[in-house]
C-alpha cells in the first residue's frame, strides 16, 4: 500500500541526503496523496544526524527503522520497496564509488534513486543498467521530478525496472572477467 523509498546498511552522516528529505517535506506538502503514501524505510544503522534532519523536516511519521536483519530478510525488504535509496557519500573519491550496496540493489529488480555525481562510476552503472536515476547533490528540483515520476508509475501500478545488462554484473561473471584477466 506504501510508496516506500528503502535504503539497507548504515547510514553515517556522510551519506545523509539531505536534499532528499527537503524534496520529500516539500512534496508532501504539495500533494496530499504522496504524503499520505510515502515511507521511509531505514534497515542498519542510522547516525542521529540523518534521524535530527529527517524530524526536522517533518517526515518522522513516515519513518520506519528496522535494525539489523538476517540478509534473507533484506533481500524481501528490497524486492518489496518501490525505490531503493542509494545516496553517494560526499567525499573528495565520490567519482570513484562503487558501494556493494548498489549490486545488491541490481539484484533486486527495483528502481534505484541514488544521489550523487551525475558522472561518478555508480552514475554510470545505474544509466548503463537503466536501473534507475541519480540526481545531483544540490539538484532539488530534479530529485524532486524523479521522485514524483516514480510516484506516478507507481499510483498507475507501472513503477517497475526494465534493467538491461545486470548480468555483467553478478559474481560469477565478474568472478570470470577476474579469471580472464589473471590468466592473459
Amino acid at each position: 500500500e506504501a510508496f516506500t523509498i528503502c535504503h539497507i546498511g548504515s547510514m553515517n552522516k556522510d551519506r545523509n541526503p539531505r536534499i532528499l528529505w527537503e524534496a520529500l517535506a516539500q512534496l508532501k506538502k504539495d500533494y496530499p496523496v504522496f504524503a499520505q503514501r510515502l515511507k521511509i524505510k531505514l534497515i542498519g544503522q542510522v547516525d542521529f544526524a540523518i534521524q535530527e534532519a529527517i524530524r526536522k523536516n517533518g517526515l518522522e511519521q513516515q519513518l520506519e527503522r528496522l535494525d539489523f536483519m538476517p540478509h534473507a530478510e533484506v533481500v524481501e525488504h528490497m524486492k518489496n520497496a518501490q525505490l531503493l535509496l542509494l545516496p553517494v557519500n560526499s567525499t573528495p573519491n565520490a567519482m570513484g564509488i562503487l558501494p556493494g550496496k548498489l549490486y545488491e540493489y541490481l539484484g533486486a529488480h527495483r528502481p534505484v534513486l541514488a544521489i550523487g555525481p551525475l558522472t561518478s562510476d555508480a552514475a554510470k552503472v545505474i544509466s548503463m543498467t537503466k536501473a534507475g536515476s541519480i540526481s545531483d547533490y544540490a539538484d532539488l528540483e530534479g530529485l524532486k521530478r524523479n521522485i514524483i515520476g516514480y510516484f506516478e508509475q507507481y499510483l498507475e501500478g507501472k513503477l517497475e525496472v526494465d534493467s538491461a545488462e545486470i548480468d555483467q554484473f553478478s559474481r560469477k561473471a565478474l568472478a570470470g572477467k577476474y579469471a580472464a584477466l589473471l590468466s592473459s
